[in-house]
């Protein structure tokens, strides 16, 4: 009797807390979406120039040594010279399947092979007194030259009877005279150059039961934009991308070090791409689902991408007296107005859908709150990429004066 009593009590509490916990049940579904470049432009530059102008692309022992089985080994390879060209060509190729410029101009590689580079010029003009006068001839160090020379002056390796050429104060690898001649020749208002490229990695083992450890490749690049109609440097891009394979129980999962340096360069140089060009992302949505007996039918209908079979089900139960299925219903209707790219109404169901309960189920209420900011940050989005196809020239305050 007893045994039966305890039965019926753990039934009951099961079925108690299946009802109360109804709004945990969910999947995920993934969708592609459209999104902006991370960085905008003025205007909308049809024809760039690019140009691979790595003056780290010989050997370099700063960035040759590494470790093997804990022994210091010189790589004779020059490996992360290869990977600057893997990355600089992916980088071209994946920007031209972009089509986001018309015409892209690749002008001819910079060698710097046997140059050494002087930073005089830089020392005496921060060297200038405060109540000096400027003259034609004095410029101060612009601030993108001083972070370029912060990284490439310091890892500059020695050559004996290299060609010496000065840094710029403004223009870092060029000269204005070399500005004005590429636009002259090629027409195009921007350059984007490569200027440095190098790579490094750490493997890193912990010695525990398990054995574990991570392999890092760091690839560090540095692109200098350049404004070829009034010859300034108007943007740098300097960036370390950490790409790491794991490893357990001794277990190397990376592959050679060679293939995985080449292999970073390519993740860093798509990371590239994507930070000057809208691009196509996969993202993860929530949606709930039911065991209500119509409800059910919604499942195989998001499988196969049904989204407007499954809004005519969901949409005839928003207004159930189960407020639970109620509020399941106007969230997914929100998701499926997403997917047909109605954003407007999936905002409006999302909020509809959080009202049901309010704060009163907390996982409910952050389902409902973090959607309504993803779609918020989508309509953003969608304005972003509008203005990066079609940038407006910033118009004067008529208010001004």
């Amino acid at each position: 009797m007893k045994n039966s009593l305890k039965l019926a009590v753990l039934a009951f509490f099961g079925v108690f807390f299946s009802a109360c916990n109804t709004l945990y049940s969910s999947k995920t579904t993934q969708l592609e979406i459209f999104v902006p470049a991370k960085i905008f432009f003025q205007e909308k530059y049809d024809t760039i120039a690019i140009r691979y102008n790595n003056i780290n692309a010989g050997y370099n022992p700063n960035f040759a040594g590494y470790y093997q089985n804990n022994e210091l080994v010189t790589d004779t390879k020059n490996t992360d010279s290869i990977a600057s060209e893997i990355y600089y060509n992916s980088f071209l190729s994946s920007l031209k399947n972009s089509r986001f410029f018309d015409s892209i101009i690749e002008i001819e590689r910079g060698n710097y092979s046997n140059v050494l580079f002087s930073d005089s010029l830089l020392r005496a003009e921060t060297d200038v007194p405060n109540d000096s006068l400027e003259t034609s001839d004095t410029h101060l160090i612009t601030a993108p030259v001083a972070n370029f020379w912060s990284l490439a002056g310091h890892f500059q390796p020695k050559k004996e009877h290299a060609d010496i050429r000065t840094i710029d104060p403004e223009l870092a690898t060029y000269t204005k005279d070399e500005l004005a001649r590429m636009r002259d020749s090629i027409g195009a208002k921007m350059l984007l150059s490569l200027d440095y490229f190098a790579t490094t990695e750490n493997e890193l083992a912990i010695s525990n039961e398990e054995a574990i450890g991570v392999f890092d490749v760091f690839v560090v690049s540095y692109w200098n934009f350049f404004d070829l109609e009034n010859l300034q440097l108007t943007y740098f891009y300097d960036r370390v991308d950490t790409i790491t394979w794991d490893y357990v129980d001794g277990v190397v999962v990376h592959p050679p070090r060679e293939e995985a340096i080449k292999e970073a360069a390519k993740i860093a140089s798509n990371n590239f791409t994507n930070f000057i060009t809208p691009h196509w992302v996969d993202v993860q949505r929530l949606y709930y689902i039911s065991g209500q007996v119509e409800l059910k039918q919604t499942n195989a209908l998001v499988a196969e991408g049904k989204w407007l079979e499954a809004a005519e089900i969901w949409k005839r139960h928003v207004e159930n007296p189960n407020k639970k299925i109620a509020a399941k219903c106007m969230f997914n209707m929100a998701l499926a107005c997403e997917m047909l790219n109605q954003l407007d109404a999936a905002v409006d169901w999302a909020v509809k859908s959080y009202y049901v309960f309010g704060q009163k189920n907390a996982v409910h209420e952050h389902n409902c709150k973090e959607y309504i900011n993803i779609l918020n940050q989508r309509k953003l989005d969608i304005k972003r990429i509008e203005h990066q196809y079609n940038p407006q020239p910033l118009r004067p305050d008529k208010t001004a004066g």
